[in-house]
């Protein structure tokens, strides 16, 4: 992770990832990537996969009001899905971010922020456990 988040964060990451997995059903260990194209549906988000000759390997992003996650086409297995989720860690939690940010570098603090974050995002939901039910004490 770029930096250590504060408790503030880690838990508003929890609350989204709960909401998520409570409104797809997803109660097992762990998300797969049907998962992620099942959210994608449902919050109407278009997927792109193509090889793309940026420092990214995915971006979520709004254009003219239609929501996209673009994901490099060479991203397979564990890799795929991590990234996968933290593109959707960004569209869930940093509505509206994502167009300021898109090309900005590292820098600040509130883009290293957003960027752990999701990060975050993605690692609870690979390695969710089986009915996890929200603790606002861990």
């Amino acid at each position: 992770m770029i930096k250590t988040i504060t408790r503030n964060s880690r838990l508003k990451v929890k609350q989204t990832l709960a909401t998520v997995c409570r409104r797809y059903g997803i109660r097992r260990r762990g998300v797969v990537e049907a998962d992620f194209y099942r959210i994608c549906k449902g919050e109407k988000i278009q997927i792109i996969r193509e090889l793309f000759h940026t420092l990214s390997i995915g971006i979520c992003f709004e254009y003219r009001n239609v929501k996209f996650i673009y994901l490099h086409e060479g991203l397979t297995g564990d890799e795929f899905l991590f990234v996968a989720f933290h593109e959707l860690g960004h569209h869930f939690m940093h509505k509206g971010e994502g167009s300021k940010n898109l090309f900005k570098p590292l820098r600040t603090a509130k883009t290293r922020r957003l960027e752990a974050e999701a990060n975050l995002f993605a690692e609870l939901a690979l390695k969710r456990k089986v009915e996890v039910k929200f603790d606002a004490g861990k």
